[in-house]
């Protein structure tokens, strides 16, 4: 892992790095080229080459990585202008420290491809799909129970939550896709909608470490997916929150439950009566687990069986890969799952010097739009593996003890 250092912490390092001439690598078309740190003036830093990077041009990013005091630190710094062997660019904005691995990741090499092929448990389900959400292990909820105990542990949590809400309903969309405003932001971002208070608007902060809730900038993220302009977004949601007020609808929450990347249902609670206390945190946290608890129970009764999807081959855009990790990027309509944390992928690298077959899970990812992207650390790399990797990314096999995992960005 990495940690992304503070303003002034960035500034200290690059003084350092200035002062003591501290050597920058940078690796391209299997070759390493170092770089010191010349001049910074302002916002303007000024790089020397040891030697002519290969194919640097203005515009082209270089990934840098140093040893400091023992430290590995990178940083990424783009081309504006050259003089002689002097690159002239940009400040780095962001540096990133605390490297537990020293493999220093970097674009693909143009004669390097993969072929993906999916391991883990999918399924092909009916239910609307969530575009971004986060996946829980279901079995956790059941440590130290037993199955028999779910019709008593369901019901038991359904009457804690009628102690603080007085509407309840359970709906699925089995035999219907989501139709009103509410269904469809929840369904579409795999988040809980909640109204603590109809009196007021959403909330601006999710304070779950897993985002779970629609905030207000998610909320109009999603309108603006729909084409509702900026200016109008506002008002939308006022006059939803307005209309639950003037229903009597005071508090309210819709919580999904999910099954992987399908929305199987929603619970809906809600209080109609101004005597009631607003519905705060727990009572959420009580929905959370109930609809975890629901979905574990479905799967458990064998009501996904019979449809799962066989293991599927696809292809996916390579970002950076490093000698024991990768990044790669796939689109929606290039391949139908959206890969969560701890799945398997095999992945064949395919380079001039030959092919390695290799197992990978997926530790990090994100999604922009329709793209789905994925840092994935290979699993059980032989020693030779390492030097195969090693010789095809950076033209070199690093002695033993530089051996180690690819460096992934906490924003994964």
């Amino acid at each position: 892992m990495s940690t992304l250092v503070s303003r002034v912490e960035r500034d200290f390092l690059l003084k350092s790095i200035l002062n003591e001439k501290i050597p920058l690598t940078c690796y391209k078309n299997r070759r390493n080229f170092i770089l010191t740190l010349d001049d910074l003036r302002g916002e303007v830093a000024v790089f020397q080459q040891h030697a002519p990077v290969e194919n640097i041009k203005k515009g082209t990013s270089l990934r840098l990585m140093l040893s400091f005091h023992g430290q590995i630190i990178t940083f990424t710094i783009r081309a504006d202008f050259f003089k002689g062997d002097f690159v002239i660019c940009r400040k780095p904005k962001t540096l990133y420290k605390n490297l537990t691995r020293s493999f220093l990741r970097i674009p693909p090499p143009e004669n390097l491809s993969a072929v993906f092929h999916f391991k883990g448990e999918r399924y092909d389900l009916p239910f609307p799909i969530a575009s971004g959400f986060e996946d829980d292990d279901l079995s956790e909820v059941f440590q130290g129970k037993s199955n028999s105990d779910l019709p008593e542990i369901i019901a038991g949590i359904a009457a804690q939550i009628k102690q603080f809400a007085n509407g309840y309903k359970l709906v699925t969309f089995k035999e219907r896709q989501p139709r009103t405003l509410e269904e469809m932001v929840m369904t579409q971002t795999g988040k809980a909608l909640y109204l603590p208070s109809t009196q007021g608007f959403l909330p601006k902060v999710d304070p779950y470490p897993k985002k779970r809730i629609i905030t207000e900038e998610v909320f109009k993220r999603y309108l603006e997916s729909t084409g509702v302009p900026a200016a109008s977004q506002n008002n939308t949601i006022f006059t939803l929150i307005k209309t639950k007020y003037e229903q009597n609808v005071f508090s309210e929450a819709y919580v999904p439950i999910l099954f992987q990347e399908y929305v199987v249902g929603y619970i809906h609670i809600w209080n109609d009566s101004k005597d009631d206390t607003s519905l705060e945190f727990p009572v959420l946290d009580k929905i959370f687990d109930l609809a975890k608890i629901m979905c574990y129970s479905l799967k458990l009764n064998g009501h996904f069986e019979g449809v799962k999807m066989v293991e599927k081959t696809f292809s996916a855009k390579i970002i950076d890969i490093s000698a024991s990790g990768i990044l790669f990027s796939y689109r929606n309509y290039e391949f139908d799952v959206i890969l969560q944390k701890r799945d398997k992928v095999d992945i064949k690298l395919v380079t001039p010097l030959g092919e390695l077959d290799t197992l990978a899970v997926v530790e990090r990812r994100y999604r922009e739009k329709t793209t789905n992207f994925i840092g994935c650390r290979f699993l059980d790399l032989s020693s030779e593996d390492v030097t195969f990797i090693s010789d095809t990314l950076y033209g070199k096999v690093f002695p033993e003890g530089e051996e180690s995992f690819a460096f992934i960005p906490e924003n994964f």
